[in-house]
């Protein structure tokens, strides 16, 4: 009975290190096969670009679409009901075109602007300003009329798509006044007397209306010149007047074939379109990318970035979703609350919290590009596959991303804790890196660099040369996607984009390590040269302290130019969060003890600001991004206060000194 026993007890052993052994070994080659086809298909399109045959103009290549594929979706606005296809796009486009024609004075570069938010009309407006030759600049919701009137001046605008008759009365009051020659047209609304010019502003239905007797037809797509400037994208103003950046047709072009090398974008792609379209990264993806590669885009309302964006993607389930960073942290937040909630049950909360736990152990690990492949294959692959049905699957589709085969993050750094806490439920984003003068994208990350080290933004794309300044370690590109200058700023132009080399100046400093992955280390102009002449990034600081204060802190600017020492200051979370005193020592005792790589990074003061910094009180750029010499003047007096001899701590618990803690380590 003993030898019977033995194999009975053996064979289901037997069976399961085979079935366990098979899963790995089909895991491994499927893994191996994927990365290969991808490499292979990279190669494919850098060598013929991938996109359309014969095509390099944005219009011409919606009128590919139109011809080849007239009845597929291609926009569908917020309510989910109005929809139009691709033929039904470029109707409308021709449509748009040939009203711009029939005005007066009506010549080719001549501007179209649009402050209004994401819908099909705004599509409809820009390609239509493309197809008559016309140029078309986006504006920021949150601007202001001298911001806005900044806008019509530079970029010669003779058409003015806005929202509605009450962001004309409330905001552009004096447009009519200021420039003669404007035309209004209003997305909603009627023309009011009130204005002072009712011929000069109408609907836009009106303004369509003004083609039917129109002799002038639009040139053909095909003879649109490929160099002609199509859109002036206005910079983030960190500083001064936002340059108006020129990009052409080519630039369009080339930065689509580049990304399409690297992300496989086809018909059967569905954005969701919600960024401001005034920005590079939402003119990229959603106007350009969409038509180049035949992707469906699908509208958010006006109260996207309030708390509506998740209504919209349970409802589109969008296979490509990009977002700035602060719309990861507030969906990692709200998911954190969430899971807080569901631990906090008597009965079934603690083993929810175990599962929970596990799932997340296992995912960061799978995630890592420290864990061995063999690692991956022969142990996680089973329990990842478990924790995918169990968990992972379960979260992505909570939040309307279960379908999304590419999660996209960039336009700001985004904190490393973040990014670990969504690896850890199946959710890694790829980064990007590239900015307005690269119409948008210098390096990214592709299928093929999920579990690539954190904090890196992918390799350079393809059809172009990306290297590192020996000097001073700045980035350098050169490629067809860069601007062709900054519009009527010949001195700015020449110090960005060097006219012997082709190279653009980035301003960022970074690194490429020896798999081709680049990293941003910080930002040339925001290097901080203390009073003892050593150079601070602050970026890599911030960031630290930022995660040590593990959601207490909105933002973190460090202080330092020309100091003895460095500082902070904190901001509070936009829902007026902010951190304890013991909560900041405890943070800067952290980052002193084992982040600072230098006495000379050591943090030794700390001001906690009363209020977050917002757009609307100017602290911020409409990216998000920190205007650090705004703040480091409105905020003079805190942080001139930490530098005074003998100050030990300021108003309430909001200031500390730690300086002594600091020089002590």
């Amino acid at each position: 009975m003993a030898p019977s026993s033995t194999k009975s007890l053996h064979t289901p052993l037997t069976y399961a290190v085979a079935a366990w052994g098979s899963i790995a070994a089909t895991t491994c080659l499927i893994r191996w096969h994927k990365r290969r086809s991808i490499k292979a298909r990279e190669g494919r399109v850098a060598q013929n670009m991938g996109l359309m045959p014969q095509v390099q103009n944005v219009v011409d290549a919606l009128a590919w679409r139109a011809a080849n594929t007239p009845n597929d979706l291609a926009l569908e606005a917020a309510d989910g009901t109005a929809q139009y296809t691709w033929e039904e796009y470029y109707q409308q486009v021709q449509q748009f075109g040939r009203s711009l024609l029939a005005m007066p004075k009506s010549g080719k570069q001549c501007g179209v602007a649009i402050h209004a938010f994401n819908e099909p009309r705004w599509f409809f407006a820009a390609i239509g300003a493309l197809a008559a030759e016309w140029t078309i600049s986006g504006i920021y919701l949150t601007n202001t009329y001298p911001q806005a009137a900044h806008v019509l001046k530079t970029s010669a605008v003779k058409v003015l798509v806005l929202e509605s008759q009450e962001l004309l009365d409330s905001t552009y009051a004096t447009v009519l006044t200021d420039f003669p020659e404007l035309t209004v047209v209003l997305l909603q609304g009627a023309a009011s007397i009130s204005t002072g010019g009712k011929d000069r502003v109408v609907t836009y239905e009106e303004f369509l209306k003004a083609n039917n007797n129109n002799t002038t037809t639009l040139k053909t797509p095909k003879s649109l010149d490929p160099d002609t400037v199509i859109t002036n994208i206005f910079t983030s103003g960190t500083t001064g007047n936002p340059k108006a950046v020129e990009l052409t047709h080519m630039c369009a072009y080339s930065v689509c074939a580049m990304m399409h090398s690297r992300i496989p974008l086809d018909t059967t792609t569905k954005v969701v379109s919600y960024l401001p379209l005034s920005h590079i990264a939402a003119m990229g993806i959603d106007v350009f990318s969409s038509i180049f590669c035949g992707a469906s885009v699908h509208f958010a309302d006006s109260n996207a970035l309030r708390g509506s964006l998740k209504d919209t993607l349970l409802r589109v389930r969008p296979t490509l979703f990009f977002g700035v960073p602060r719309v990861w942290e507030k969906m990692s937040t709200a998911m954190q609350q969430k899971a807080a909630e569901s631990y906090a049950k008597p009965v079934t909360g603690a083993i929810l919290k175990s599962i929970g736990t596990a799932a997340k152990a296992v995912g960061r690990a799978w995630w890592s590009s420290t864990t061995p492949e063999w690692v991956k294959c022969g142990f996680l692959v089973v329990p990842f596959g478990f924790f995918k049905i169990l968990a992972y699957k379960k979260v992505r589709r909570g939040c309307g991303l279960d379908r999304c085969r590419l999660l996209f993050t960039g336009a700001a750094p985004l904190p490393t804790d973040t990014l670990w806490y969504l690896r850890s439920l199946d959710m890694p984003l790829l980064e990007v890196f590239g900015m307005s003068e690269s119409t948008g994208a210098i390096a990214v990350c592709g299928p093929n660099d999920f579990d690539r080290p954190l904090g890196s933004c992918g390799a350079a794309l393809p059809m172009g040369q990306l290297t590192i300044a020996p000097e001073d370690g700045e980035i350098l590109w050169k490629g067809q996607n860069n601007m062709i200058g900054y519009k009527g700023l010949p001195a700015a132009t020449k110090a960005t984009l060097n006219p012997e080399t082709g190279n653009l100046h980035t301003g960022d400093i970074g690194k490429v390590d020896s798999d081709g992955y680049v990293y941003i280390t910080g930002r040339k102009k925001d290097l901080i040269i203390t009073a003892g002449g050593e150079n601070v990034a602050p970026t890599p600081i911030e960031e630290a302290i930022m995660s040590l204060l593990n959601g207490k802190a909105g933002h973190v600017v460090l202080v330092g130019d020309q100091r003895k020492f460095l500082t902070v200051l904190i901001a509070p979370t936009e829902n007026g969060t902010m951190p304890t005193q013991e909560q900041v020592e405890a943070a800067m005792k952290e980052y002193n003890t084992n982040h600072a790589k230098s006495r000379a990074q050591r943090v030794q003061k700390a001001h906690v600001l009363e209020s977050p910094l917002d757009v609307q009180t100017g602290e911020l750029t409409p990216t998000m991004k920190v205007k650090r010499a705004f703040v480091l003047e409105k905020f003079s007096k805190d942080v001139n206060a930490m530098y005074e001899d003998g100050s030990s701590k300021l108003v309430g618990y909001t200031s500390m000194n730690i300086g002594n803690l600091a020089s002590a380590i």
